[in-house]
């Protein structure tokens, strides 16, 4: 019979205590003191951050640039003024205006950069805001493809969607001159939410990283995709965990971290193997989550845009995918177990 790789039950199938939980709720609480503490991160030191202008809170989708501008730059499909995105319901400090007003300066969980003021609504209530920050009840997206209830943003998975008191969706919107305003709907249950984060368990991995399976890449988060630590991020997202948001970053993320720069091919090989489900693999500019071995080869599923094909020739893929690590490099031809310098571990 054909291995279906593009499968999540096939991977879950070779799991050995597929459902036992790695990283209880204190274990994660202490992984995010330490990862929110992170320089990187935008709102590393909220007691102490200056908000300038004030709080905010994201209404719909909206790209974080590096310079409040419209324009693209770089390659068409590479916008190099892309630094992030951000998703409905995020806390945000504003922490200044573009010279055009067009743009304000924010700082996130984890990221910094210029967003479009029509997408962020201003409050001057930090209980309010801290609420959408951190949330009591929520419910968390678990993928893009979900059908959104009436009244409520494109949801994407990793999404955190805060519930008041009577347990109704706090949906933000933009009122007036940008001031936020609170709509309450009351939940409509489909597939696709769950309410509180999910538990980190190996199948949770898998079925995380796979409901993006086929989903478009995008640098930075562009054309409503995700680049390779954007996916990495999001999966986090929905176990409550906080990642850096590049993959410089995500290397000081994890519980763990093993080099493996100067290992030989074989060495890393046979180091992978031995690694758990859900480890993250990277080399500079690039990462991807190691799922599991098929007749002693590591696979792994990563949101990739291109790679060098056995004619040498460039093969845009642009899309969440599964391959294994031997894969070329567009760049400089190496593989991918050649190139890989770390291993990022969450269990």
């Amino acid at each position: 019979m054909e291995r279906d790789y593009g499968n999540k039950t096939f991977w879950i199938n070779m799991l050995e205590d597929k459902d036992k939980v790695i990283l209880n709720k204190e274990r994660i609480l202490s992984l995010n003191r330490k990862n929110f503490n992170e320089p990187a991160n935008g709102l590393n030191n909220l007691k102490k951050l200056s908000f300038s202008m004030g709080m905010g809170v994201v209404v719909k989708r909206t790209k974080v640039k590096k310079q409040p501008c419209d324009e693209r730059i770089g390659e068409p499909l590479f916008d190099s003024n892309i630094e992030s995105v951000l998703y409905p319901f995020e806390a945000v400090a504003i922490l200044g205006i573009s010279d055009n007003g067009k743009y304000y300066h924010i700082a996130g969980v984890s990221t910094v950069g210029y967003a479009l003021c029509c997408d962020i609504a201003v409050t001057s209530s930090r209980n309010l805001w801290e609420y959408y920050l951190r949330p009591d009840k929520f419910y968390i997206v678990l993928n893009d493809d979900i059908k959104t209830p009436f009244g409520l943003p494109k949801l994407y998975m990793g999404t955190r969607i805060p519930l008041d008191k009577e347990g109704f969706f706090m949906i933000p919107a933009v009122e007036g001159a940008g001031v936020l305003a609170v709509e309450k709907i009351r939940p409509v249950f489909t597939e696709g939410f769950n309410y509180g984060y999910l538990e980190y368990t190996l199948e949770n991995v898998i079925s995380q990283a796979f409901s993006c399976i086929g989903g478009n890449y995008g640098w930075g988060g562009d054309f409503g995709g995700r680049d390779c630590s954007l996916f990495i991020c999001d999966i986090m997202k929905t176990f409550g965990i906080i990642i850096g948001r590049n993959v410089e970053n995500q290397l000081k993320s994890g519980v763990s971290r093993i080099d493996i720069s100067n290992m030989q091919r074989e060495g890393k090989e046979l180091l992978i193997k031995k690694l758990p489900v859900g480890t993250v693999l990277s080399f500079k500019g690039h990462t991807a989550m190691y799922i599991g071995c098929v007749g002693g080869r590591p696979y792994i599923i990563h949101s990739l845009a291109r790679y060098m094909g056995s004619s040498g020739k460039t093969e845009n893929v642009m899309k969440v995918l599964v391959t294994d690590i031997d894969i070329r490099r567009v760049k400089n031809g190496y593989s991918f177990i050649e190139s890989f310098t770390d291993a990022v571990l969450f269990s």
